[in-house]
Formats: structure tokens, C-alpha cells, sequence
């Protein structure tokens, strides 16, 4: 059943207090003009499979053991299967990984007031006759490298990592009839392994995420 909870706030306000002219409603211009002594830094971290110890290093995580994997027990994996080829998958074997952003600045801004090249002729195109990028409302989204200094080497504002111990085609286990008995993303009938993959770097190497850095703003605007 639902139940829908009202709630009555009650302000004893002087009536001088609530004049027009101090009640009046900010413009879009008038709001640009407003600062903050802090915005938003935002962290995001995705971990797939895997870990990061204290000495930053990936570690694999709630996938099964080589003993329980050489039981039968398919380990971590993903796979593919493409259009008209019903009974065969492409499978990315023993996959982990990590992704973070760090401390990505999100701030309230306008884009260039003069004309710009936030938007070409392509651009102008998709938006339709009369579309204006310039001096609109936009969410920016940066990196401080402030105290660092611009010129000083720093990668820090994002790390990823990637792992994929065997890539192999496998193939549906079925009956005479057709019947799917085993997905081929389950099974290990293909020896070996077309490729492997592992995407690392930074201070622990091949055993750590790579570093990133980027420069400069990105601008998210609409109409």
C-alpha cells in the first residue's frame, strides 16, 4: 500500500523582509557572475575481477582458483558472438581489469562570449538553423595541475588496467537435434590462444595500472 507523507514547514519571516526587490530571481547573466570558493572533484573507480593492494598493484579477485578452473570451472571471462554465426564465441579468458579517474574538476560555466569554433559547419548542421554555441551554460569538466606546475611531469589523473590471459574461438556443445547442451563461452576446447593481452605501467610495471594525464577543459552545452 502506498502512503504519501505531506510535511508543512512554517517560517515566521517579517513581512519587510520578503520585499520584491530582495526576492527578485538571479538572470542567466547575473548567475554567471556568481563564484564559489569550491566546486566538485569527483573520484570514479570501476574494478573488474580484480583489486588494488597497497603498493598499487593489481590483484586478481573473485575469480575461481587454477585448481577449480582445471576441475571445470570456467574462470573470468567475457565473450563475443557475432551476427549469423549462432554456435561460435570469442572468448576473452582469465579477464580483469581496472579503470579510475581522479579528482576530475566539474565546474559551472559559460562558453566563449565572441564568436568560436565550438561548433563548424557539421556541427551547425546536426543542431539546425539558428543554433548559437556561444555564451551558453555548460558543464565543464578539467584536471588542477596547479600545484604540480603545467610543465612538471604528472600522471596521476587517471589509471587503467587490462588483462585478458587467452583470447579463443569456442563453439556451442549440442545435441543431434540442435539443443544447446554447453554455451560456448563455458567451454576450454580450444588449446592454446590466438592472442593474450595485458595493458600496464607506471611505478609497478607490468603488475600496475598505466598513468594518464590530460590537459585542458571539456564543455557540455545544449540548447
Amino acid at each position: 500500500m502506498k502512503k504519501t507523507l505531506f510535511f508543512l514547514l512554517v517560517l515566521n519571516v517579517p513581512a519587510a523582509a520578503l520585499s520584491a526587490e530582495q526576492m527578485a530571481l538571479l538572470n542567466d547573466e547575473e548567475l554567471s557572475d556568481v563564484s564559489a570558493r569550491q566546486g566538485i572533484a569527483l573520484n570514479f573507480e570501476m574494478l573488474i575481477n580484480a583489486t588494488l593492494n597497497a603498493s598499487g598493484e593489481v590483484v586478481p579477485d573473485n575469480c575461481p582458483t587454477a585448481a577449480l578452473v582445471a576441475s571445470g570451472t570456467p574462470d573470468c571471462r567475457f565473450a563475443l558472438q557475432f551476427n549469423g554465426i549462432d554456435d561460435a564465441w570469442l572468448v576473452v579468458k582469465e579477464y580483469y581489469g581496472v579503470f579510475k579517474l581522479n579528482e576530475v574538476h566539474v565546474d559551472g560555466v559559460r562558453t566563449q562570449d565572441s564568436a568560436s569554433g565550438y561548433c563548424d559547419a557539421a556541427c551547425q548542421e546536426r543542431f539546425g538553423v539558428g543554433f548559437d554555441p556561444d555564451d551558453r551554460p555548460a558543464i565543464q569538466l578539467s584536471y588542477d595541475h596547479s600545484d604540480p606546475g603545467s610543465n612538471t611531469a604528472f600522471y596521476n589523473d587517471a589509471e587503467i588496467f587490462l588483462n585478458a590471459g587467452k583470447v579463443a574461438a569456442e563453439f556451442n556443445q549440442s545435441d543431434p537435434s540442435g539443443n544447446i547442451i554447453v554455451p560456448g563461452y563455458l567451454r576450454n576446447e580450444t588449446p592454446g590462444a590466438a592472442i593474450g593481452l595485458r595493458m600496464a605501467d607506471g611505478v609497478n610495471g607490468s603488475g600496475g595500472p598505466a598513468q594518464l594525464r590530460f590537459d585542458g577543459n571539456m564543455m557540455m552545452y545544449g540548447y
